[in-house]
C-alpha cells in the first residue's frame, strides 16, 4: 500500500514538473543573411588610338571599315577603336621619315571597373644602320660597319608625352608634360603613378598625347636610311590599397631631358688636359632650358684621377666666372683610345638663356703630366659647328686662348636638358 502511494506520488511530481516547465517562454527573434558572396573586381586594359602625321589624321568615315589619311585615298593603319592590342597594332610605322617630320598619337586608355595606375614602357629598341649612301658616308664614321646599334636616328627622334585631359591631341598650357623632347630610348613613361598624378578612373576614357618629331640640324644626312624599331607596352595596376605605386624608373622622377646643342661627328683628333692645362668648348643655347648633363667623347692615357666638367659663363667668347653646374667622374673608368661617350650628370641643373654663349670646361687637376691625362675627342681644323669653338687654358682657367689652334676646331659634345 505504501509502495503504491509512493509510486503515485512520484508520478504526480514528474507530471507536475513537466507541466510547470512547459509553461515557461522567452522573447526571441531570428535574422538570416542569405547567399554571402565575394567576387573579384577586374582591371581589363583596352586601348584605342588616333594618329596624326605631318598635319593629317588617320580616320575613317562613319560606317566604313578602312582608315585613310584625311583628304586622301591613301590607306593608313595607325588608328583603331577600343580593343586589346595585337602584334599588328602599331602606333608608329613610318618608312620614309625626313628631318622636320612630326606626328602625334592620342591614345585612349580604358581600365575596366577599377581605378588603376598606368605605365608605358619602351623596350627592345634596335637602332639600325641599314646602309650608307654617298651623302651619309661623308659625315658618318659608322658607315664602314653597318648593322644593328650603329644608326643615328635614335638621337634625332624625340618624344613629348602628356596626359591629354580633354583628349584634343594638343598640349594645352594647363597640361604638364611627362617627358619633353626625350630622345627615343628604352625606359618608362609614368602615365599615372604616385609621382605624376591621380589614377586612371574606372569606366572613363583617359587620353595621353604622344608627340614626336625628327630633329633638323646641319648634319641631317647622318640619319639617311637609318631605322629604329621597338615595342611599346602599356600596363595597369590597381590603385586601391596601393597608394605608393610607382612605375619602374620613376622614383625619384627622372629628369625630363632631351638632346639640345651638340657636335658629334668627324672625331679625327683629340686634346689632352691635365693639372694646369684645361680644355673647353663654347656653345650658344638654342633655347631657354635647364641643362641637366653633358656627354663628351673621352678616353684616358695611363692612370688618371677625377675628371671634372662644368658649365661656365663667357665674356667676349672666353670662359669666365665660377662653375654654374658641375659633376665629377672617375677618370680611371674611362676606356683607352679611341674612347667612349661619358656623361656628367649635374647635381643641380642650371637655367640657360636662349641666344647666350656658355662654355663646357673640363680639367683633371690631379693628373700630373700629359702622359697620365685625359683625352677629349675633337674635329680638328674642319669642324662645322658655328655657334662655339675650342678654347684652351694653360693657367688652370685663369686665362684662355679662343679659338685654340687656328679655329674651325670643335670638341665632341652633347648637351641634355629640359
Amino acid at each position: 500500500m505504501n509502495k503504491k502511494i509512493l509510486i503515485y506520488l512520484s508520478t504526480i511530481l514528474v507530471v507536475a514538473a513537466i507541466s510547470i516547465g512547459g509553461t515557461i517562454a522567452y522573447f526571441s527573434d531570428t535574422e538570416k543573411s542569405v547567399g554571402n558572396t565575394f567576387v573579384a573586381g577586374e582591371i581589363d586594359l583596352l586601348i584605342d588610338n588616333t594618329c596624326h602625321y605631318n598635319g593629317k589624321v588617320c580616320t575613317k568615315a562613319a560606317g566604313a571599315e578602312k582608315y585613310y589619311w584625311e583628304g586622301t585615298q591613301e590607306e593608313c593603319f595607325c588608328s583603331w577603336e577600343k580593343k586589346n592590342l595585337t602584334k599588328d597594332d602599331l602606333f608608329f610605322n613610318f618608312l620614309d621619315l625626313k628631318p622636320g617630320d612630326n606626328g602625334e598619337d592620342t591614345v585612349s586608355i580604358h581600365v575596366g571597373s577599377n581605378d588603376a595606375w598606368v605605365c608605358a614602357e619602351l623596350t627592345n629598341l634596335v637602332n639600325n644602320e641599314n646602309k650608307c649612301n654617298d651623302p651619309e658616308q661623308e659625315i658618318d664614321q659608322t658607315c664602314d660597319n653597318p648593322g644593328p646599334g650603329q644608326g643615328e636616328l635614335q638621337n634625332h627622334l624625340v618624344f613629348t608625352v602628356w596626359r591629354d585631359t580633354n583628349c584634343d591631341n594638343v598640349l594645352d598650357p594647363d597640361e604638364v608634360p611627362i617627358v619633353t623632347d626625350q630622345p627615343a630610348s628604352q625606359g618608362n613613361w609614368p602615365i599615372a603613378d604616385k609621382t605624376t598624378g591621380i589614377p586612371v578612373p574606372a569606366g572613363k576614357d583617359t587620353c595621353i598625347g604622344v608627340g614626336w618629331k625628327v630633329l633638323s640640324s646641319e648634319n641631317d644626312n647622318i640619319i639617311q636610311t637609318d631605322g629604329l624599331t621597338g615595342d611599346i607596352e602599356f600596363s595597369a595596376v590597381q590603385s586601391r590599397n596601393n597608394d605608393n605605386f610607382v612605375c619602374i624608373g620613376s622614383t625619384p622622377p627622372p629628369p625630363v631631358t632631351g638632346l639640345k646643342e651638340y657636335y658629334n661627328i668627324n672625331d679625327n683628333n683629340m686634346m689632352d688636359f691635365y693639372e694646369y692645362v684645361w680644355e673647353a668648348q663654347t656653345f650658344t643655347a638654342e633655347s631657354s632650358y635647364k641643362i641637366n648633363s653633358v656627354k663628351l667623347k673621352m678616353f684616358k692615357s695611363g692612370d688618371i684621377n677625377d675628371v671634372m666638367c662644368s658649365i661656365r659663363s663667357t665674356a667676349g667668347g672666353y670662359p669666365v666666372g665660377p662653375d654654374l653646374a658641375s659633376a665629377t667622374l672617375d677618370g680611371n673608368s674611362f676606356s683607352t683610345s679611341p674612347g667612349n661617350w661619358e656623361e656628367w650628370v649635374f647635381d643641380t641643373p642650371y637655367q640657360l638663356e636662349s641666344g647666350t654663349k656658355y662654355a663646357i670646361v673640363c680639367r683633371c687637376p690631379d693628373c700630373n703630366t700629359w702622359v697620365n691625362g685625359a683625352r677629349w675627342r675633337m674635329d680638328y681644323n674642319g669642324a662645322t659647328y658655328n655657334n662655339g669653338e675650342l678654347c684652351e687654358s694653360i693657367t688652370s682657367g685663369a686665362s684662355w686662348l679662343c679659338p685654340a689652334y687656328g679655329g674651325a676646331t670643335d670638341m665632341m659634345f652633347e648637351n641634355y636638358g629640359s
